[in-house]
């Protein structure tokens, strides 16, 4: 019987590095949060993707907030967390913070194009 791999995907979270909103509404660290909460706690991933727009301000401190938060719920579940850019993402930020993408592997080329394959 072939494995299963389970992949919850999360896209567009339009992070903040600071408390603004999106818009003017949308609190988005609150509702990625809610989002997280939302998910029985006894569901395993095996990878947590988090692509296009994940952040709206392109600051580093936007990247950490995300990968802090995305990271904590990916080792609680036993996954691996990777994130992939959208057209509001800043490449330095998003490189200073999460690499190519996967902040747990190894980068092979650190100024090269941020689109690896996940293995």
């Amino acid at each position: 019987m072939p494995q299963t791999t389970r992949i919850l995907h999360l896209s567009d979270t339009h992070a903040f590095g600071d408390d603004r909103r999106h818009y003017g509404r949308v609190d988005t660290a609150a509702q990625l949060d809610r989002v997280l909460a939302a998910i029985d706690e006894r569901r395993r991933f095996d990878l947590i993707v988090v692509s296009g727009d994940v952040s709206e301000d392109g600051t580093e401190a936007s990247y950490r907030r995300v990968a802090g938060t995305v990271g904590e719920f990916a080792r609680s579940r036993g996954a691996r967390a990777v994130f992939a850019m959208g057209n509001h993402d800043r490449r330095a930020a998003f490189r200073a913070v999460l690499g190519a993408g996967q902040p747990a592997a190894r980068e092979r080329q650190p100024d090269g194009p941020l689109d690896r394959p996940v293995v």
